[in-house]
């Protein structure tokens, strides 16, 4: 005769069913990886930003010429919240040819410029189309964005 053990021994095991391994699987059970996640996408993203600004204002300054321009209009935009955008329209000349141009400026450049006005613009050599009035640079935007950008991204990579 046959024992208990024996018995238990003979039976036939159902197979588990295991789920395969995933990625997300794990990573929407963990909240730090989620949170982590969230850092590293937002850093990544104003990372890049910063850096391709940093990489527009470089290119200016390598192959940037300035040159005299003639305002040909003015006008005034309405923005979001209750704000207006103060814009201008102007040409100049390149050794290429005529190029017309336009930009956002500050109220007090709008303020000042009237139309058939000469003014100062930079616009990359190989590219005059590529153009901006003088002083009109990003080296603000470039100096929040990046190193905030870099400290989320490390944030995100330290959490995640």
């Amino acid at each position: 005769m046959r024992g208990l053990s024996d018995f238990i021994a003979m039976q036939t095991t159902q197979p588990k069913l295991v789920d395969k391994p995933s990625f997300w699987r794990a990573a929407s059970r963990e909240f730090w990886v989620r949170f982590g996640s969230i850092w590293f996408v937002a850093g990544a993203i104003f990372l890049g930003v910063g850096l391709s600004l940093l990489a527009g204002e470089w290119r200016y300054r390598t192959d940037g010429v300035t040159s005299r321009a003639l305002v040909t209009s003015k006008e005034q935009r309405g923005g979001e919240n209750f704000e207006t955008e103060d814009r201008i329209d102007y040409r100049f000349e390149t050794p290429h040819g005529q190029v017309a141009g336009s930009g956002q400026v500050p109220e007090e450049m709008w303020q000042k410029l009237q139309v058939n006005d000469p003014m100062v613009i930079v616009y990359r050599a190989h590219n005059p189309h590529v153009n901006r009035a003088q002083g009109q640079d990003n080296w603000t935007l470039i100096a929040i964005l990046a190193p905030l950008g870099a400290f989320f991204f490390g944030i995100g990579q330290f959490l995640g």
